[in-house]
């Protein structure tokens, strides 16, 4: 499913589980897999590494999710950012208004209506975006969470003797 190229970081509510979209190359948070599909990397929190599997999730537990778009000008916004925070740049401290920064560097409605389109014929409801495009708002079924995102969510156990839940997989 390409259209999941689209998808940067997926962040569970609850007992947290969070994966962000703070990679330097598209080749650094996607593998592109010989079905055709797409997996993002760097999606399983690094406490599972260290914790003990306990049990899977209840499957009928619902899970409110934060799907994380891309800019529609990530080279642009890469820019941008080296640029106002750089000295020696003329855009040094030259900061954007909230509506310059959407209408420039927001979620493209493309991407947006692709996911959700997705999301949707998976039985996840979308409950709402940010103003930019950039985050979907989204909830469903553990269930049906783990079919449109090729992954098993677990409950873990750090050494503190702290329970999590995560994906023993990342997301395709």
């Amino acid at each position: 499913l390409g259209v999941f190229l689209a998808v940067l970081g997926i962040t569970m509510t609850g007992n947290v589980f969070s994966a962000n979209s703070s990679f330097n190359d598209e080749k650094s948070r996607v593998q592109n897999n010989y079905d055709g599909s797409q997996t993002l990397l760097h999606h399983i929190p690094k406490a599972v590494g260290s914790s003990t599997e306990v049990s899977r999730v209840d499957s009928g537990k619902i899970l409110d999710l934060r799907i994380i778009l891309p800019s529609k000008d990530q080279a642009g916004l890469d820019s941008f950012i080296k640029d106002i925070y750089d000295p020696q740049s003329p855009n040094y401290h030259q900061f954007l208004t909230s509506q310059q920064f959407d209408l420039q560097f927001g979620a493209s409605q493309e991407n947006s209506n692709l996911v959700m389109e997705y999301l949707k014929s998976q039985k996840l409801t979308i409950k709402g975006q940010s103003e930019n495009g950039f985050i979907l708002t989204v909830n469903g079924e553990i269930s049906k969470v783990e079919q449109a995102f090729k992954v098993k969510i677990k409950n873990y156990k750090k050494t503190d003797g702290t329970m999590f839940f995560a994906p023993e997989d990342n997301p395709t």
